[in-house]
């Protein structure tokens, strides 16, 4: 009495964040890269901003090197567009909770004041 394993493992740089099982089957889907890495070229006058944890379970951080460019308006977004919240950073730090917002992957995006998206930034709700 043998029993045959079959596996097919295939990524584009995803984990898994979901897990189906059935009675003869395994089937993992999800992210790969737990964080990206962005490069990027110190350009004058361009705010440097820091967004963590990412991936998180309750709350996101936002930091502002300085408060020159201050105030900056955040809009979270899902996938389809659908906007979450739209809120004013008026000071160099920013926290936000996200525990009732569904596991899923969201855009948050920094505007500033003449309505020009100034960066985006995928975040992972788990």
């Amino acid at each position: 009495n043998q029993q045959d394993n079959i596996v097919i493992s295939w990524t584009l740089g995803e984990t898994v964040i979901t897990t189906e099982n059935g009675e003869s089957m395994l089937i993992s889907q999800g992210f790969h890269q737990p964080f990206t890495i962005d490069s990027a070229i110190h350009v004058p006058n361009v705010p440097i901003y820091i967004v963590y944890p990412n991936p998180t379970r309750s709350f996101i951080q936002l930091k502002a090197q300085d408060s020159d460019h201050l105030p900056i308006h955040l809009q979270l977004t899902d996938l389809n567009g659908k906007l979450i919240f739209r809120e004013d950073m008026l000071s160099t730090d920013y926290k936000k909770n996200l525990q009732d917002l569904d596991s899923g992957l969201y855009i948050l995006t920094l505007i500033n004041n003449k309505n020009e998206t100034i960066k985006s930034y995928k975040i992972i709700k788990h």
